[in-house]
């Protein structure tokens, strides 16, 4: 498996059922969603460590979102759906980084 730094698991049936979300955010402490998002907060209070982030959910992805329906809390979201969209809530375009 190369490098792996997470497993995404569950037993709530959110994996299987695509039905997936970015709640908490670990780099050198935790960072809820609505703290990054709403509050406009910087991922690990480091914009280097945000950019290295988001540039790899990006690049390593082969997701393509639908942006018109990133509002809706009910569609269905892989983990690397989830991913980009969080990544481009916050301003990271995933089609900014693919060649």
């Amino acid at each position: 498996m190369g490098f792996v730094d997470s497993i995404v698991t569950d037993k709530t049936g959110c994996v299987t059922e695509n039905n997936n979300r970015v709640e908490k955010v670990y780099t050198h402490e935790e960072q809820t969603y609505d703290e990054l998002i709403r509050k406009k907060a910087t991922v690990g209070h480091n914009k280097r460590i945000e950019a290295l982030l988001f540039e790899n959910i990006c690049i390593n992805s082969a997701a393509v979102l639908q942006k018109d329906a990133l509002e809706d809390e009910v569609a269905n979201k892989t983990v690397e759906s989830a991913l980009l969209e969080f990544a481009f809530k916050l301003g990271f375009d995933y089609e900014r980084y693919r060649i």
